[in-house]
């Protein structure tokens, strides 16, 4: 009975693309998008039309006990994306989507981050998000390169911290200033492996008083538990919005600017975090304006500069003196049974990234990702063309063996 514009409503409400209408004796019929469609806006039909006009009668429905790939037929058969399942007396027990068989067949990015999006708690949030190691592995199986995987892993993590933020929101109401949630390191660079921790920082309007100094550690813990929840472990080092890394804006300049006017190694060893950052949420002209202030700040700060370099080289290539590989033991190698093995991360990866982190800094350059830092600085004559394609190229190639390895490993 009711209108066609409350169905219309609730499924815009509820992210949905059908809703099923019953009774007192069961399933009556089902309204889905292509109803609104091509039942009422291509006619032109007055939405205060009873909903029943529009419905599909007698829709083809399947039970509990059937198979999977008993409603991918039945679907594929009738043409049609929503399937009612329902008991042997019409009762309903719920509706199968098209989607709902294309998560199950072939886990997809771009529905993964949806589904994130949508998700009503952070455990909805953190099922979800737990799996993003094997569709990307299934990404990588099919094809996709490092850089297209890591946007992709990259963006995942953005949507599960966006929508944590939201729901955090929702249970701790309004913020009482405006704030910034900054992504770091890998993340930030969206460079990101199958697995990874995180790295995050808040940027606050302002220094916040005692009581909106409490709002915001519950708000920066909320979503850190959450991003832990979803497996993306807590920082070892302890860069996250819960601990320290929640501060003004004027606070985190002033920290910037203190690491660049004295530094020390365990300042230049934070910048290699901190100066790869990139604002996901909330306030993003916050995050922009702290990354303006630090690149302005950095051109000048010549022996920081230095600093940070003499610190880069000490990632060094896996090259011994006769240009062999040299291999090391470690813990997880051992473990492993592998006897000796290559850090690719530390040997191959980090002196690109740590290069490629010098010039920006050196140049003012905004962008944070490896390779688009390399690009702009041969642009502006940082960096001989020749040497930067060689560079992209090194980085790409270490970085899919890399990341083959890891696939390896997760599917062992």
């Amino acid at each position: 009975d009711q209108t066609i514009q409350a169905c219309a409503e609730r499924m815009a409400r509820h992210h949905i693309s059908c809703l099923p209408l019953v009774g007192p004796e069961g399933l009556l019929g089902i309204v889905t998008d292509r109803d609104l469609r091509t039942r009422v806006l291509a006619t032109g039909l007055d939405p205060d039309t009873p909903v029943a006009e529009i419905m599909t009668t007698e829709p083809m429905t399947i039970s509990e006990e059937d198979r999977i790939d008993d409603a991918m037929e039945r679907m594929m058969e009738a043409g049609i994306h929503h399937l009612p399942v329902v008991d042997e007396g019409l009762e309903l027990k719920g509706v199968v989507s098209a989607g709902d068989l294309f998560r199950v067949q072939a886990p997809h990015p771009l529905r993964l981050a949806r589904d994130i999006q949508r998700a009503n708690t952070v455990d909805e949030v953190a099922k979800l998000a737990q799996l993003a190691p094997s569709v990307l592995a299934h990404m990588a199986q099919m094809g996709s390169e490092v850089n297209e995987l890591g946007r992709i892993a990259s963006l995942i993590t953005d949507a599960a911290t966006k929508r944590l933020l939201a729901l955090a929101e929702v249970e701790l109401g309004p913020a009482p200033m405006a704030w910034c949630w900054l992504a770091f390191g890998s993340q930030a660079r969206m460079e990101q492996g199958l697995i990874t921790d995180q790295d995050n920082g808040l940027v606050l309007a302002e220094t916040p008083d005692e009581a909106a100094a409490a709002y915001f550690k519950s708000l920066a813990t909320y979503v850190c538990d959450g991003l832990n929840a979803c497996g993306y472990v807590y920082c070892n080092g302890g860069v996250m919005a819960m601990g320290q890394w929640r501060m003004g804006l004027a606070q985190w300049q002033k920290t910037f600017d203190q690491w660049m006017r004295e530094p020390e190694p365990e300042s230049v060893m934070h910048c290699s975090i901190f100066f790869d950052q990139r604002p996901i949420a909330g306030d993003l002209t916050l995050g922009q304006t702290l990354q303006q202030s630090v690149l302005a700040r950095a051109q000048e700060a010549h022996i920081f500069l230095r600093f940070l370099a003499a610190e880069s080289m000490k990632h060094t290539p896996a090259l011994g003196l006769f240009r062999q590989f040299l291999q090391e033991t470690r813990a997880e190698i051992v473990e492993a049974q592998s006897g000796k093995g290559i850090n690719l991360k530390k040997r191959g990866v980090l002196p690109i990234v740590d290069l490629a982190r010098v010039r920006a800094l050196e140049s003012g350059l905004t962008e944070v990702s490896t390779e688009a830092r390399i690009k702009q600085a041969a642009d502006l004559g940082m960096m001989n063309e020749h040497d930067a394609e060689d560079l992209i190229h090194a980085f790409r190639f270490i970085g899919n063996v890399r990341l083959k390895h890891q696939v390896n490993r997760f599917e062992s």
